[in-house]
């Protein structure tokens, strides 16, 4: 029954899908041979919005409700979700390895720097998916607009509070040395904190879908 939801957002999302996948190749021919970074974040956070543009269709089309007239279950209609948001994250890690590759023939042809691609990618990867972890218990709770506008003001606090950390660490005297070897070192958690985060926000979801009125 999941393979079915997979294939309904699938070929739902076609055109869009197809439109993205275009602009993320113009952006990579446009960034080629700079930092794959750039590119890498932007591939993984276009695709992983995908799965709330998917959550704005059913809306509309009034899906869930219909849903619920087929032997499918509310947990299978979350977890199709989640593993959509997978896929399309996973799917941004492979253009932007596919990028690096191009890269690697092309120009460099560093050995050394195939492994930091690799780790790079999957730091990305982690990153979209701890994202989309955060965004999707939001949407089923609140909807997707009003989901958009709490994460929107969740980053702003955030950021704010970052250049207030950066203010505090200043005046305490700490060199940046030190801090940026603890963040050098906390970053590579980002894969654990991921998977942690992706189990939590699914129990979260399931649990607020299940009580929500269709």
């Amino acid at each position: 029954m999941i393979k079915g939801l997979l294939l309904k957002d699938f070929y739902n999302m076609k055109k869009t899908l197809w439109m993205m996948l275009v602009f993320l190749v113009v952006m990579g021919a446009l960034f080629f041979g700079q930092s794959e970074v750039f590119f890498g974040g932007i591939a993984v956070f276009v695709l992983t919005m995908m799965t709330v543009t998917t959550m704005s269709y059913d809306h509309m089309a009034k899906w869930d409700s219909f849903a619920m007239t087929m032997p499918v279950t509310r947990r299978q209609l979350v977890a199709e979700k989640y593993l959509f948001l997978l896929m399309m994250a996973a799917a941004g890690g492979i253009l932007a390895l596919l990028l690096d590759g191009v890269r690697f023939f092309l120009l460099t042809r560093d050995a050394a720097g195939v492994t930091t691609s690799l780790l790079t990618t999957l730091l990305i990867v982690s990153a979209g998916i701890l994202y989309g972890s955060v965004l999707l218990p939001l949407v089923f709770r609140f909807g997707t607009e009003k989901a958009r506008l709490i994460l929107l003001l969740s980053f702003l606090t955030l950021f704010l509070l970052g250049l207030a950390a950066k203010s505090l660490v200043a005046v305490s005297g700490i060199p940046a040395e030190t801090i940026y070897t603890v963040l050098d070192r906390v970053i590579y958690l980002l894969p654990l904190v991921a998977v942690i985060g992706l189990i939590l926000s699914y129990l979260i979801s399931a649990h607020l879908f299940s009580k929500k009125e269709l």
